[in-house]
């Protein structure tokens, strides 16, 4: 009896330590919170952000700049037309070329993007935003351009809801008790 007593609260405490992890867990939507920062390249009025925080190139013939608030709500609202309600900018800055020609193939080191993960690229031109075909890695963005200015970098925030992570749990626990059941039944025996 004392042995089944282990196993089920052995059972009980590993569902209770996986239910605990389930709710602590956060959601897997990267965002970026906007500070003060100075622009020196965006031409829109309005307060400028540090969105550009955490992107960077390992080309030396471009600058990144941040971007005004009023570039940043523009790409926002057209980030909700083209990807859906769920669009969130995680980076957006403006690019400058010091030197050379277009087309330009660039790769953005952007902190927390990841591989496969789906980002779109949107690009600021004379006729508006439009979105710019692009390939993920891990840390990396990588679009080809025919002329820079604002670039957004936006991802769907879409993630697994913790109440599908609630519901596995509760299939463990079913599980661990029927296991608990049968090694009872199996321990009377003996």
């Amino acid at each position: 009896m004392k042995r089944v007593s282990k196993i089920l609260a052995l059972a009980m405490m590993m569902t209770m330590l996986l239910g605990l992890t389930a709710q602590a867990s956060s959601s897997t939507t990267t965002t970026t919170t906007p500070s003060p920062a100075a622009s020196s390249s965006s031409a829109a009025s309005g307060t400028s952000v540090a969105y550009a925080s955490g992107v960077t190139t390992n080309d030396d013939t471009l600058a990144i700049y941040s971007v005004s608030e009023g570039i940043r709500n523009e790409a926002q609202a057209y980030a909700t037309q083209v990807v859906g309600p769920n669009a969130s900018i995680l980076k957006i800055f403006d690019v400058v070329v010091k030197s050379g020609g277009f087309p330009r193939s660039v790769t953005f080191n952007v902190a927390g993007v990841v591989a496969g993960q789906n980002i779109t690229v949107l690009h600021k031109g004379d006729n508006g935003w439009e979105v710019v075909p692009c390939t993920v890695g891990n840390g990396t963005v990588t679009a080809t351009f025919n002329d820079l200015s604002p670039v957004a970098i936006v991802t769907n925030a879409t993630s697994a809801k913790t109440a599908d992570s609630v519901s596995w749990i509760a299939v463990c626990a079913v599980i661990c008790l029927a296991g608990a059941v049968v090694f009872g039944r199996k321990a009377k025996r003996i």
